[in-house]
């Protein structure tokens, strides 16, 4: 049985989420900038965290869930989940008390795009469906990362690959094998391990899957990122890109997404209409900005948001152009300038996320 934890409320214009407390990093907000993108600082000192996630109930705005860690070594990183259910006032964190001192965090965290009582949960032990009230393992063993597509569909990856239950956990099947099969580049084969499993807010069909792949070589080799996609809920896959991209989806429009890839002269904004087949370059970042995440405001689809070494950026015109936010994201400290990722609330428009790469969750309700 879960049991929850109240962090209490946070007072504004603070960050919306305590710090926790454990080794203390100087923790960026990318799950995937952790391949020599953190630093340990020291043992005192600095305490922040990184947050990798925000989700919003897709029916109710006012239920989130923000997942975070206090720093990654190697490829591990610390999770946590912290829930809310009154617009981030006040956090529950999530998981079970195995002992007196020690605590199963709940890693990862999906809404049910339908329901408001129902929500699918990674742990230590599996997959954790919770259903009006009633929580059960649904799968047992590693399991990384969870999501819910479209028709209550229940996906979990991580050292098995995907696997996906139309039966409410009762029956599984593995959609994306954690085996990579032989092939004229790769005569050895290889393994692959799900890490990241994003669904599409505006097309619940629609599903991003995020991988570490490593090939069998003879010696021994760092795991590469490589992206997946699923246009049907997750039965079928097809690779998107090798390689690590931020992808953000398009609001009304199914088969669009943002693609925002690491070049030699800084990042691309790329955008693809037929499910990323096929891409256009919208606009080409220098190095010097530093964007490294991009998001769409569901209430105006035109307008975007970078997140820079310099603050963050807005467009107006669905990213040929940008300029700097209205509004004071310097309102904690210049120090918090450095922001690793932006994200826009699902139905007020300008009601932006920010998370420096100094760590902390903080918002801000642009004015023209």
């Amino acid at each position: 049985m879960a049991v929850f934890f109240p962090l209490g409320a946070i007072p504004e214009p603070t960050v919306l989420v305590a710090a926790p407390g454990g080794p203390y990093f100087l923790a960026g907000s990318d799950l995937y900038r952790y391949i020599g993108g953190f630093a340990l600082v020291e043992k005192t000192g600095i305490e922040s965290f990184g947050v990798a996630e925000l989700r919003f109930h897709p029916a109710d705005p006012s239920i989130l869930a923000e997942r975070d860690y206090t720093g990654c070594i190697g490829d591990s990183c610390d999770f946590r989940t912290l829930l809310s259910t009154d617009g981030g006032a006040t956090f529950q964190r999530l998981g079970t008390q195995l002992s007196a001192r020690t605590f199963a965090d709940v890693s990862d965290l999906a809404f049910d795009p339908v329901s408001t009582h129902r929500w699918l949960m990674a742990m230590g032990v599996g997959a954790v469906l919770t259903d009006a009230g009633s929580t059960h393992v649904v799968l047992p063993g590693p399991v990384t990362t969870v999501e819910i597509g479209e028709g209550g569909i229940l996906l979990a990856g991580g050292l098995d690959g995907v696997q996906v239950s139309e039966t409410d956990g009762a029956s599984w099947q593995t959609t994306l094998s954690n085996v990579i099969p032989v092939s004229p580049g790769h005569p050895a084969g290889g393994s692959r391990r799900i890490v990241d499993l994003l669904v599409n807010p505006f097309a619940t069909d629609r599903v991003i899957a995020r991988a570490l792949e490593s090939f069998v070589t003879g010696v021994p080799l760092t795991p590469v990122p490589a992206i997946y996609r699923s246009a049907d809920a997750g039965h079928t896959w097809l690779k998107l890109l090798d390689g690590s991209a931020d992808v953000e989806f398009v609001p009304s429009a199914p088969s669009s997404l943002y693609l925002l890839e690491s070049t030699a002269n800084g990042t691309e904004l790329r955008r693809s209409d037929d499910d990323g087949t096929t891409t256009h370059l919208v606009h080409a970042f220098a190095t010097s900005e530093g964007v490294s995440d991009v998001a769409t405001d569901p209430s105006v689809p035109l307008d975007l948001y970078a997140a820079s070494l310099h603050g963050v950026l807005r467009s107006r015109d669905g990213g040929a152009t940008w300029e700097p936010t209205p509004g004071d994201f310097n309102a904690w400290g210049t120090y918090r300038q450095e922001v690793g990722h932006v994200q826009v609330h699902p139905t007020e428009r300008g009601h932006l996320f920010a998370v420096p790469f100094d760590g902390g969750l903080f918002e801000n309700q642009l004015t023209e």
